[in-house]
């Protein structure tokens, strides 16, 4: 997992060239404006998909975790919370089906809260299990996010 601002993504360039890609995309603003639904990048290996929902409470999330792409997720519009805790060990509630499996969260087991608002990026790899969308204040809200999805 890497947490940082859009401008500090050029200190992880050189992990991978899908990687690299998907940071100057993110970089130039390129996802700024875009409609709702799936924007190819580089064909099925980087693409993005925007989203618009509402938050939600942590009891109405699910921990997801995907084998095939890294997520870079993003918001353009809002904030939100995700929790994330490494996947292995995690009980499957629902079975892999491309590219996404489901966990239940065991009561105590420890989680990273990242406070994901415009600027600032969540990297997740396959081994972090992670539950996004949660609200960050008393109410749900409105919330436009980014996920860039960066073939393995």
């Amino acid at each position: 997992m890497i947490v940082a601002t859009i401008d500090d993504l050029k200190r992880y360039r050189g992990m991978s060239s899908r990687l690299d890609c998907a940071f100057d995309w993110i970089m130039d603003g390129s996802w700024k404006g875009l409609a709702d639904g799936r924007h190819a990048i580089q064909g099925e290996e980087i693409y993005a998909l925007v989203q618009r929902y509402e938050t939600r409470e942590p009891s109405a999330g699910k921990l997801e975790a995907h084998r095939r792409y890294i997520d870079i997720q993003m918001l353009a519009d809002g904030e939100e919370f995700i929790h994330v805790t490494p996947a292995e060990g995690l009980e499957v509630i629902e079975a892999y089906k491309p590219d996404i499996e489901f966990f239940s969260m065991p009561a105590g087991r420890p989680v990273h809260v990242i406070h994901l608002k415009p600027g600032v990026v969540a990297v997740l790899f396959p081994e972090d299990a992670h539950m996004p969308c949660l609200r960050s204040g008393e109410a749900a809200a409105a919330a436009t996010k980014v996920v860039v999805k960066v073939a393995v």
